[in-house]
């Protein structure tokens, strides 16, 4: 969610500030009053560089966009996990044909409680 609102604001901040930028903010250069040629050709390079600001702004945004999408689906996938049918698959792969976990368990706390008894001087087996 946090995503979604970084994304929303930022897009909205980047909009606010290019609205200044290209339609409110005098580009003019005050060298230039007296030449129309060099005016008209200093308003077209702006008008050409000002496209090439937008397209990249719209592809970040998209790019943005395309990640707030990403995140937003893993984290669904992550709530949607169902991690008992995974334990289950494991426990059917472990408990096959001659295996039984309670009796190698039981086995396993007798090897390890002969093993802990002191000897008669008061010192544990090795």
């Amino acid at each position: 969610m946090f995503y979604w609102i970084d994304f929303i604001i930022s897009t909205l901040s980047t909009v606010y500030f290019a609205i200044q930028w290209f339609v409110y903010t005098d580009h003019s250069l005050p060298d230039l009053d007296g030449k129309p040629e060099q005016q008209v050709e200093h308003d077209a390079s702006f008008k050409m560089e000002s496209i090439v600001s937008i397209v990249i702004l719209c592809i970040v945004r998209l790019i943005h966009l395309y990640f707030a999408y990403v995140v937003t689906c893993y984290y669904i996938s992550l709530n949607q996990s169902h991690y008992s049918k995974l334990a289950a698959d494991i426990d059917e792969e472990l408990n096959f044909a001659g295996y039984n976990e309670m009796e190698d368990d039981q086995e396993q706390f007798v090897i390890d409680s002969i093993d802990s008894r002191p000897t008669v001087a008061g010192t544990r087996r090795s």
